[in-house]
């Protein structure tokens, strides 16, 4: 990976600037940005939509600052698109409970991957999730009777 640097330097005299140029090779390592020990619990709330609460271990050695977390998640049925949702590196580490995700009944997989200033990390292991229908949740039952 290179990085292009262009740094500018204000000289005392107006519109006199210095102008730094960097060219810089970065080595990175492969698989160490990725996130270990995922875990994922559901937590009862007094809602009819439950709440998934998920923890995660930082990568130890990132190739560079770990600047956000991208969360992926699946609900296991045909058809159905991954969606992301994204946690600043900042907010993740002053969550003292995890990061919560409320998410409706279903089947769900789960991964989580670092995203540094080298780049996009690797993404953990996948975790799946059942939830399954609230007890808070009602159910509406309509019977249609047809007179013949």
């Amino acid at each position: 990976m290179y990085l292009y640097i262009i740094c500018c330097k204000y000289e005392n005299a107006p519109n006199h600037y210095i102008i730094y140029e960097y060219h810089v090779m970065i080595l990175l390592t492969e698989g160490v940005d990725k996130i270990e020990n995922l875990r994922v619990a559901l937590v009862q709330t007094n809602t009819t939509r439950s709440e998934v609460r998920l923890n995660w271990d930082p990568p130890a050695n990132p190739n560079g600052d770990v600047v956000s977390y991208t969360i992926s998640y699946k609900k296991s049925e045909q058809d159905a698109v991954e969606e992301k949702r994204c946690i600043t590196e900042v907010n993740y580490r002053n969550l003292t409970n995890g990061y919560m995700m409320p998410l409706p009944t279903g089947n769900y997989s789960i991964r989580v991957r670092a995203n540094s200033l080298a780049g996009d990390g690797v993404y953990s292991e996948i975790v799946y999730i059942d939830i399954p229908v609230s007890k808070n949740s009602q159910r509406l039952q309509i019977i249609v009777f047809q007179n013949s």
